[in-house]
């Protein structure tokens, strides 16, 4: 009995990693795709500058 319950925790916990380790990665894309959106809409602030700095010359 206390063999069942072990081997049932041991899938409990190993399912539990896999979870866990699968939200890291998602996190971690999560974060790359926002430091792509922050350089390109940082692009776009300098390209603006630009713009607005030529149209007063």
């Amino acid at each position: 009995m206390t063999e069942l319950k072990q081997e049932s925790m041991y899938e409990l916990v190993t399912r539990i990693q896999k979870d866990i380790s699968c939200l890291k990665q998602g996190q971690r894309d999560f974060r790359q795709e926002m430091s792509s959106v922050r350089g390109q809409v940082h692009l776009l602030q300098v390209i603006s500058m630009i713009c607005v700095t030529q149209s007063t010359k």
